[in-house]
């Protein structure tokens, strides 16, 4: 066996390795990253519909006029509700 192959075929194990190695380490983050974004998309799609449950049941329209039932919510709703108010609130300065 003459040194040539030798070093030809080290190289060749050693690109196998490589390859292998990259390939499993992409499919592994690709995988903890479809988790993770799995696992935030559904906490934020939770808030979001827990603080639009609050804010209309905190809420009455009638006829393009909004009248608040805050008082009557219990401190749950309330609370949520309170959460939500910057979201929906009007600019001070818009009118």
């Amino acid at each position: 066996m003459s040194l040539r192959s030798i070093g030809g075929l080290r190289f060749r194990l050693a690109v196998k390795q490589i390859l292998s190695f990259t390939i499993l380490v992409s499919l592994l983050a690709w995988g903890a990253y479809i988790l993770v974004a799995r696992h935030i998309y559904s906490t934020v799609d939770e808030e979001l519909q827990d603080r639009f449950i609050a804010v209309r049941s905190v809420s009455q329209i009638h006829h393009n006029s909004v009248t608040s039932l805050k008082e009557q919510a219990d401190p749950e709703v309330r609370e949520q509700f309170e959460k939500s108010l910057r979201y929906y609130r009007r600019p001070s300065n818009s009118r």
